[in-house]
């Protein structure tokens, strides 16, 4: 078995006469400290390479994450398929329960659209809000959702947890007027 051929080092050899520790850091750290990120306006070095083109820390993790499948999808994407398979089968895809709130957020927007249903406000993305919470046993299905902007969805869920009962609002009304001047 050949060994590293770094003095005192025993490790198996792994490449160019180095064990994995000393050849990364040798060969590879020279190598990609002269590559800079294939992502165009990124001008970082490189420490991850994928299919021949190389990218910083930032792009490398982000490629991990969502690696591409070899019909170009990623995980998600994959997911969301899996998923449009199961619908297109059920007889009622409207009540059909969806397995997470990503994908049922999405297949909400699809079907209602992108336009609030309080205030009807289209100008940037929309959140797909339960009618029945879920923690109330309400289900991730299309029927169950409704579409809100981020300011009718924070509101429908403060409304929803009234802070104070009407009689304790009348009483600190009365305290402030006492108060005022």
């Amino acid at each position: 078995m050949r060994t590293c051929s770094i003095p005192g080092c025993e490790r198996k050899h792994h490449g160019k006469g180095y064990c994995k520790i000393h050849y990364k850091k040798y060969i590879l750290i020279e190598f990609y400290a002269s590559k800079k990120c294939y992502i165009e306006g990124c001008n970082r070095s490189v420490c991850t390479s994928s299919a021949g083109k190389y990218y910083c820390s930032m792009h490398g993790t982000r490629l991990k994450r969502n690696q591409p499948l070899g019909d170009g999808m990623g995980n998600r994407s994959r997911m969301y398929f899996s998923f449009a398979m199961e619908l297109s089968k059920s007889s009622n895809p409207l009540d059909f329960e969806i397995p997470n709130r990503e994908s049922w957020a999405i297949a909400s927007k699809i079907y209602y659209g992108n336009v609030c249903v309080e205030c009807g406000w289209d100008k940037g993305e929309c959140d797909a809000h339960h009618k029945i919470p879920f923690g109330d046993g309400g289900k991730n299905t299309i029927n169950n959702a409704s579409i809100l902007c981020p300011n009718c969805h924070r509101l429908a869920h403060t409304r929803k947890r009234k802070r104070f009962s009407n009689e304790s609002i009348s009483q600190f009304a009365e305290v402030i007027s006492r108060i005022r001047p």
